[in-house]
């Protein structure tokens, strides 16, 4: 599925997020899988879903309907 940029956002998401678990482990935490994993067994999950397409135009009807997603309000790019 090719990656649409559409100057739009969903209100209320954090845009880059950076976890810090230092306290976690501080408290004797460890993360079960490291992140590489992680990210490699959930792409493996997207690309098993058939109707994957299908969702995610719905996903995105309903936000629009929602007014979850509203558009970017840029400057111009001269």
């Amino acid at each position: 599925i090719p990656a649409r940029l559409e100057g739009s956002f969903r209100v209320g998401d954090t845009r880059h997020a950076v976890s810090d678990i230092s306290r976690l482990k501080a408290l004797g935490w460890q993360p079960r899988w490291a992140p590489e994993k992680s990210v490699r067994d959930y792409r493996r999950y997207l690309e098993e879903q058939t109707d994957i397409e299908d969702i995610l135009d719905y996903a995105q009807k309903r936000m629009e309907q929602m007014e979850v997603v509203r558009r970017a309000e840029g400057r111009g790019r001269g």
